[in-house]
C-alpha cells in the first residue's frame, strides 16, 4: 500500500499506512530495494477462478 493517483483513504491525498507512519515509509522507500507502488484502487476488484478459490479453502481449512 502506499498511495493513489485518485486521492488517498486517510486525507484527500494520503494513505493510512503512510499518514500513520511517515518516517517508516521513508526508510522503505530509500532502502535500496526493488519496489513497486501500486494504487489503492488494486484491491477493490480481485478476478477469482474456481481452481483458486478451492487452493485457498483448503490452506485455510489446513491452518484450523
Amino acid at each position: 500500500m502506499g498511495g493513489s493517483i485518485s486521492g488517498g483513504n486517510a486525507t484527500a491525498a494520503a494513505e493510512a499506512n503512510i499518514y500513520g507512519d511517515p518516517e517508516a515509509a521513508q526508510i522503505v522507500f530509500q532502502a535500496g530495494w526493488p519496489l513497486t507502488m501500486v494504487g489503492l484502487d488494486v484491491g477493490d476488484k480481485k478476478l477469482s477462478f474456481p481452481a483458486s478459490i478451492s487452493l485457498n479453502s483448503a490452506r485455510l481449512t489446513a491452518r484450523e
